[in-house]
């Protein structure tokens, strides 16, 4: 059956066809004007709690810190210290040097205002590890063996010349030396040492210049209290002791925290803080600033890798030598083989 179609009177009798878009339009321009007339009123912002400020700066330092211990790493290795022929080497973990520090802090005054030294530094870990947290005026390195002194100063410009790490490391320096050699801890407030290894005659040099020294005022060691004042001399007391581990190694040793019992008096010579001459040039580089200790380590790697001679010497030398010295045959380093004359006929 054929569907019946419209007449134009039905059509007429509907009206035109309105859109509903601007009905919509309407109820959408409705919402707006309702909703300014609202008045929207900000609630203050709450200051973080103590509690969380702290956790929050926390949170940063260690990120700096774990920044600082991926450049040595990338630099030098995850662990080091090239220890053949050499003393005993070792190295404590982050996570346990974190502790020690920490522990500085609550127990032993140091703060930003010390001055931090490590005898036996190593690649400089302790030294970076401090001079960020709790971050130390002066953090002071020094070492005996050639080769970690040069692995440090490697570590020391990487972690300069890393942008995020310029601002946040405060001043350190390494420099090779032997302790025995120095005549006072001056200006040092503490003394770290990984001393595990240490002969008996250079942990008695040093107590005796702990005991002299007055800036000298905390000495942290990994010998037991009976070794420390009986055997070597150090006029300390014991104020705690922390379980630590080694970096590579299951091992583990106990750090003891010491306390000078008695300072000793200030005369009016010495009233003024005084540099011990053993650490007088690391002292005048690292007060002028990271740029100055950057110019200072380029200018090792140098004078190690030209042998102390500029190029303008190196020409002249040359040219001092006898062409019969500088201009010789092989024969005169290897033995040669000539082939004689039945060997050549014969092939």
């Amino acid at each position: 059956m054929a569907r019946p179609t419209a007449t134009p009177d039905a059509a007429l009798r509907r009206g035109p066809v309105t859109s509903e878009k601007p009905a919509r339009k309407r109820r959408l321009e409705t919402r707006v004007a309702s909703v300014k007339k609202l008045k929207i009123t900000k609630a203050p912002a709450k200051p973080l709690s103590d509690t969380r400020s702290a956790e929050l700066a926390a949170e940063f330092v260690d990120h700096d810190v774990a920044s600082v211990y991926k450049v040595i790493h990338k630099t030098t290795g995850a662990l080091g210290g090239n220890a053949a022929g050499g003393a005993i080497y070792g190295e404590i973990t982050r996570n346990s040097m974190g502790k020690i520090l920490e522990y500085m802090q609550e127990h032993c005054e140091l703060g930003r205002d010390s001055v931090f030294l490590d005898i036996g530094s190593g690649l400089g870990k302790p030294n970076f590890h401090a001079s960020i947290t709790p971050g130390v005026a002066i953090s002071y390195g020094i070492e005996l063996e050639d080769q970690r002194w040069q692995l440090s100063l490697s570590n020391l410009q990487g972690v300069l010349k890393t942008s995020a790490l310029y601002p946040k490391v405060n001043p350190v320096i390494f420099t090779q030396g032997d302790i025995t050699d120095a005549l006072s801890l001056e200006p040092f407030s503490h003394v770290y040492s990984f001393d595990v290894g240490f002969p008996p005659a250079v942990m008695a040099h040093v107590a005796e210049c702990f005991n002299e020294s007055v800036s000298a005022r905390y000495f942290i060691s990994f010998h037991q209290p009976r070794k420390v004042l009986e055997q070597y001399g150090f006029e300390v007391d014991e104020i705690g002791r922390l379980g630590t581990s080694m970096a590579g190694s299951s091992e583990g040793h106990t750090v003891y925290f010491y306390r000078k019992t008695a300072l000793p008096t200030r005369t009016k010579e010495t009233k003024e803080k005084k540099v011990d001459p053993l650490f007088g040039a690391g002292f005048h580089v690292v007060q002028q600033g990271h740029d100055a200790v950057l110019s200072w380590v380029e200018a090792q790697f140098s004078q190690r890798f030209s042998q102390g001679r500029t190029r303008r010497q190196v020409q002249l030398a040359k040219a001092a030598t006898p062409s019969s010295l500088r201009e010789k045959k092989l024969e005169t380093f290897y033995k040669v083989v000539r082939r004689g004359p039945a060997s050549v006929k014969a092939k």
